[in-house]
């Protein structure tokens, strides 16, 4: 298959260079009459298309080259982009998952795929996805922006401001980074002058009129000694799982999540490492012993208390 001349092509790049979009489309719609199965004339054509603001035309285009070049990973990723562009998510991320399993490295690829799953209401699929965009590259301020905006919207307030202020170490002038922060700040200190962690006062006009109050509960040195005893020791005990909760679900849970679903993009991976689901497993049992340990605590000491009562009323 032949190709068109070199001199043509660095002819209409260097017209996209000048911003001269309009006369670069041109040349290569003349170009493409001669060459029509040319990846490289088309993926031209595609962007011009997309920076004339064209995107159903530029759809065509990328959504051709796809066909005349099925392992062109670019080309299915900016048909993904273009995709989101008109709406068109559920096709935006079908083929971006096909560019992906061209190239697992291409973080517009997950960038991309991050704005058409946030689109779909897959807001943890995009999280992964712009994650990874940042783990590629940790210059892409866009992908820093986006994650730390589906966290604000999911009230995770010390996380979004983390994501912009890594917006500003790359670009300490990026305004809608300064903005975002600023606005997240607020709204968290908001939302803590709103609640109350000691509770709210009882309404003493809504308190029954002849209400009795309780007395206070009547131990001797003896039991009191025992009392504190015991709720010295569970409490101990309690508070050194309580303590391992969150950091197994922002650590060792997390990071289990995030290798499952880096796995799921790539479906040739689901069967081939079966050790991701068995160590998400493991996860959630080590998880699950330290929820019932506390509960457990807090059972027992319930069950004290309320045996305690019971012995006072006899």
């Amino acid at each position: 298959m032949s190709e068109p001349d070199g001199a043509d092509i660095r002819q209409v790049r260097l017209q996209i260079r000048n911003r001269k979009f309009s006369d670069a489309l041109e040349g290569l719609q003349n170009l493409l009459k001669d060459f029509p199965d040319s990846s490289e004339l088309l993926e031209l054509q595609g962007k011009v298309q997309f920076l004339l603001r064209q995107p159903e035309a530029a759809r065509d285009t990328f959504a051709l080259l796809t066909q005349v070049d099925p392992q062109n990973a670019s080309g299915w990723i900016n048909l993904g982009a273009v995709l989101n562009q008109i709406g068109e998510h559920k096709k935006a991320a079908d083929a971006l998952r096909r560019g992906l399993q061209k190239d697992r490295n291409n973080p517009e690829a997950y960038f991309n795929l991050g704005i058409a799953q946030k689109n779909l209401k897959m807001t943890s699929m995009a999280i992964t996805a712009f994650r990874e965009a940042i783990r590629i590259k940790p210059s892409m301020i866009d992908a820093h922006l986006s994650l730390g905006t589906i966290y604000s919207e999911t009230n995770s307030h010390a996380l979004a401001q983390q994501c912009f202020n890594n917006a500003l170490k790359q670009d300490p002038e990026n305004k809608k980074a300064r903005t975002l922060l600023e606005n997240s700040q607020s709204v968290q200190k908001a939302g803590r002058q709103s609640y109350s962690p000691f509770g709210r006062l009882v309404n003493l006009d809504e308190l029954p009129q002849n209400q009795n109050a309780e007395s206070a509960r009547k131990l001797t040195p003896a039991e009191r000694r025992t009392e504190r005893e015991l709720v010295r020791s569970l409490t101990k005990e309690m508070r050194q799982d309580a303590k391992g909760i969150p950091l197994f679900l922002t650590e060792r849970i997390q990071q289990s999540i995030h290798q499952l679903q880096v796995a799921v993009l790539h479906s040739s991976e689901r069967i081939a490492r079966p050790e991701l689901h068995q160590n998400f497993m493991e996860a959630m049992e080590a998880l699950r012993s330290l929820r019932t340990s506390v509960a457990t605590g807090v059972a027992e000491l319930r069950t004290h208390l309320e045996g305690s009562d019971q012995r006072e009323k006899q």
